[in-house]
């Protein structure tokens, strides 16, 4: 699906009266609230109701919670303004309510879900990340405004990027990949490999390509899904709470590292092409420069556990999704390399 892409939040005054919608339904994380975006929602002509209770990497109950105050709002459109957990969350109500023509305006303000650009909801029920999909949720309208980068920490930059990256990579790795996919993920990873080190620092002038990078890796996964990289990532931010594209990042490096180590680097021809792997260098120790050069910070304490006990959480159905299968003493040996990686010095 072809999204309508703005560049400024002055489009958002304009897009309500596209839709002629009267009494929006806001939702955007707490730490938006008394903010210039909050401020500007209050400015508009409309009787817009917000939702603040956003929870990072939402839940059945946070889930809940939101669709219970826009059901007794009777609100026609739905805006989300935050990361991918409040677009998440923006969908999964649509999606709960069963409102599908609904309009969405989604309002990214990290670079890295690309949940913008896809028709996906990820919520976690009974302790696993579920995916809600359908064709409506793709937002109608979306404004990327780079502005909106400004506040972030250099550590929520590394780990959303990284996301993207990674949500690019993946992209590559499944049978579903097709010619448009690969465009929108060799574009993601140019823009992304080109700028991050200046967007860390805070350069300005580069936070547009970022943005660009991050929608375009959504739109890759919009077509082809994601595998192995999230397959494996979702029990160490549900049971361990390392971040999200942090999480993803390691996952994927090890599990392309058990790859090739396995004598498979023609299943990964497309990926190393894209990363400019002329001369023998390794598409994992490529991405592990970039990982370590980004620098995130990495707590956790996973001393209990081991690579056996991480498999039994592995989401079967991302897993599946790659083109470079994975057996379960494969994804056994990874989570057993993942481990040592997050516990060295």
């Amino acid at each position: 699906m072809e999204n309508n892409v703005y560049n400024s939040m002055t489009a958002l005054e304009e897009l309500i009266k596209k839709y002629n919608a009267r009494k929006p339904f806001v939702i955007m994380g707490r730490h938006l609230c008394g903010s210039v975006t909050d401020n500007y929602i209050d400015s508009l002509d409309c009787r817009a109701v917000k939702y603040t209770g956003v929870r990072e990497n939402p839940t059945e109950e946070s889930v809940t919670d939101a669709l219970t105050k826009f059901t007794q709002s009777d609100c026609d459109m739905i805006i989300s303004i935050g990361g991918g957990s409040a677009m998440d969350t923006a969908k999964a109500v649509k999606y709960r309510s069963n409102k599908l023509s609904l309009p969405h305006i989604a309002i990214p303000t990290t670079a890295g879900s690309g949940s913008e650009a896809t028709p996906y909801s990820v919520v976690i029920i009974d302790g696993k990340k579920v995916s809600l999909s359908a064709p409506e949720l793709y937002p109608e309208e979306i404004i990327l405004c780079s502005e909106l980068l400004k506040s972030l920490s250099p550590q929520q930059k590394k780990v959303s990027l990284l996301d993207a990256l990674c949500h690019s990579i993946e992209s590559l790795m499944t049978g579903r990949s097709t010619a448009e996919s690969k465009k929108y993920a060799d574009s993601s990873v140019k823009l992304i490999l080109g700028n991050y080190e200046e967007y860390i620092k805070g350069n300005e002038a580069v936070f547009e390509d970022i943005f660009k990078a991050s929608y375009y890796a959504g739109r890759a996964i919009a077509v082809t899904k994601t595998s192995v990289g999230h397959a494996m990532s979702y029990t160490l931010t549900t049971d361990y709470n390392i971040r999200h594209g942090q999480a993803v990042a390691i996952c994927l490096i090890k599990a392309l590292e058990f790859a090739e180590k396995s004598g498979r680097r023609q299943e990964l021809r497309t990926i190393y092409e894209i990363l400019g792997c002329d001369h023998g260098e390794l598409a994992s120790t490529e991405l592990m420069k970039v990982y370590k050069a980004m620098a995130p910070e990495l707590s956790a304490e996973i001393s209990g556990c081991t690579g056996e006990t991480l498999a039994n959480r592995v989401n079967m159905e991302k897993l599946s999704n790659s083109a470079v299968e994975f057996n379960r003493q494969a994804v056994v040996e990874i989570y057993n390399s993942v481990i040592r990686f997050i516990q060295s010095p």
